[in-house]
């Protein structure tokens, strides 16, 4: 990515004291913060699934690794054409397909076995401090009393049988972060959500559990549908700050501005963006301690940076610099 730079135009002359109390301004060093996403699809896409493959193994598609970069978490998770019992997929013709039961009838002494079901993962680094856009389309029948779909590492890739540890639905393990909780809908709903892994993660888990036990029925079963899955990385921090130096119009190396002044930052020379991050951080002049927040500017959608006007920009916001 090429640098950006920062320029200055002039208005007034600067002002040594306050024109109500003659006392000085306080003088602050001033810090923005610039964050691109890139545009290319290829290099910020994680992953975009469909489920249309037919896999030699239905029962363990997602365990034999029929859908590359998926695990089976536990159970026996599959992709299913369209029937009559679940209707037709949100897009195509197959959709992912998994199940909740707690199941009476499995052993006694280990209770956990009852709690039993199906569930899947992506496998992805996700960087700390990145921001992601997961969208899928989801649908539920019966009663499904808790699901999250969470950042999590070390799930192991299990063929889960009836009764076996495999099939029994995993604890949460500690650290994991809850991405998004959706809505017991019986309609496929199209969810759009944006996210900040607040660690390094390796997996992406779908997780559906019924946690309710009955004496009146062996089985409540509940039953969730998957489809159109996609993930994409918006911005990573690490690699997608963007560098700029600050100059006035004439190219010319400058740290000191007034009030009064104009502030640009021209991105002309920046590509490959497609959605970008200002956000203004600052401390007294002289001054050790870390930068404080002073404000932001937020996310842009489908724009590349090009040449801005910072100071009318933030003072729209309500921020004089």
């Amino acid at each position: 990515m090429n640098k950006l730079s920062t320029f200055f135009k002039k208005r007034p002359a600067c002002l040594a004291k306050s024109a109500k109390t003659g006392t000085p301004f306080l003088r602050w060093n001033l810090v923005f913060l610039l964050l691109l996403g890139l545009a290319t699809a290829t290099s910020a896409q994680v992953i975009n699934e469909g489920f249309e493959a037919d896999c030699s193994q239905l029962a363990k598609a997602f365990f034999t690794g029929c859908f590359p970069n998926w695990i089976s978490t536990h159970g026996t998770p599959d992709n299913i054409s369209n029937t009559a019992f679940y209707g037709p997929a949100f897009a195509g013709n197959k959709f992912a397909h998994g199940y909740v039961k707690y199941d009476i009838n499995c052993p006694v002494p280990n209770q956990g076995l009852r709690h039993r079901g199906e569930g899947v993962a992506i496998v992805h680094n996700f960087i700390a401090g990145a921001t992601y856009r997961l969208r899928y389309a989801a649908k539920f029948r019966g009663n499904i009393q808790n699901r999250a779909w969470i950042l999590t590492n070390g799930l192991p890739n299990q063929d889960g049988s009836t009764c076996t540890p495999a099939d029994a639905i995993p604890a949460i393990p500690a650290g994991s972060q809850t991405v998004h909780t959706p809505d017991n809908t019986f309609d496929w709903t199209f969810h759009d959500v944006e996210f900040m892994a607040s660690a390094n993660f390796g997996q992406l888990w779908f997780r559906a559990a019924f946690n309710t036990p009955s004496a009146i029925n062996s089985e409540l079963n509940g039953s969730f549908l998957l489809d159109a899955v996609g993930v994409e990385l918006l911005c990573d921090p690490s690699s997608g700050v963007a560098a700029f130096n600050f100059e006035n119009a004439s190219g010319q190396p400058k740290t000191t501005f007034c009030y009064g002044e104009d502030v640009y930052l021209d991105g002309t020379a920046s590509q490959n963006e497609s959605r970008y991050f200002i956000d203004a951080w600052r401390r007294p002049i002289g001054s050790p301690a870390p930068f404080d927040y002073y404000s932001s500017l937020g996310w842009t959608i489908d724009q590349q940076v090009g040449v801005l006007n910072l100071s009318q920009l933030f003072a729209n916001v309500g921020t004089l610099f």
